[in-house]
């Protein structure tokens, strides 16, 4: 999803939830999830915010939690996410199961997070039982992910450009205007 577009992360989310089947209560859900996402992709209340918001005693709390895993796989994957480390984890979720390096990485964001954070490479190692190969290819992996997944998606405002000259025809001849602007 490239260009410099106006839409917004909600814009591109509500198309895809439009294109997905939903049931109207599952639909209620993932409008009041998407109103809750910020500029950068991540879910700024909690299930239970979203719960509670929704104002209907028929509804628990796993179905929310149901239709956030499925906002959490649109594009920008990870996008709905409550952490960075649950938005990582949802990108690796992407990849084939034989993928070299997978589990390592996911373990690295589950158990490590907070020496990755640091750049402790070396406890890193050590704590992880990785070599410092295995440790870079792991890492590796990680790097081809995004932690932003809404900055994927441009929410600039539209750049208009204004002319140096403008071109018009007038009585048959055409003229040339330098645009005083």
């Amino acid at each position: 999803y490239q260009g410099e577009t106006s839409d917004s992360i909600q814009d591109h989310l509500l198309w895809q939830m439009r294109l997905t089947h939903f049931s109207d209560t599952d639909q209620a859900i993932a409008m009041a999830i998407i109103d809750s996402i910020d500029d950068v992709g991540y879910l700024t209340v909690t299930t239970e915010d979203i719960l509670q918001s929704l104002d209907n005693e028929e509804v628990e709390l796993d179905e929310v939690d149901c239709v956030l895993k499925r906002i959490q796989m649109f594009d920008p994957v990870g996008v709905g996410s409550r952490s960075v480390q649950e938005c990582l984890l949802v990108q690796l979720r992407q990849f084939p199961p034989e993928t070299p390096w997978l589990e390592q990485a996911k373990s690295l964001i589950l158990e490590y997070s907070d020496l990755l954070a640091s750049k402790d490479y070396r406890t890193l190692m050590r704590k992880a039982r990785l070599k410092e190969d295995e440790l870079r290819e792991a890492l590796r992996l990680l790097q081809t992910l995004n932690p932003r997944p809404g900055s994927a998606i441009a929410t600039s405002e539209p750049k208009y450009v204004i002319p140096d000259v403008s071109v018009a025809k007038k009585n048959g001849r055409w003229t040339v205007e330098l645009n005083p602007d």
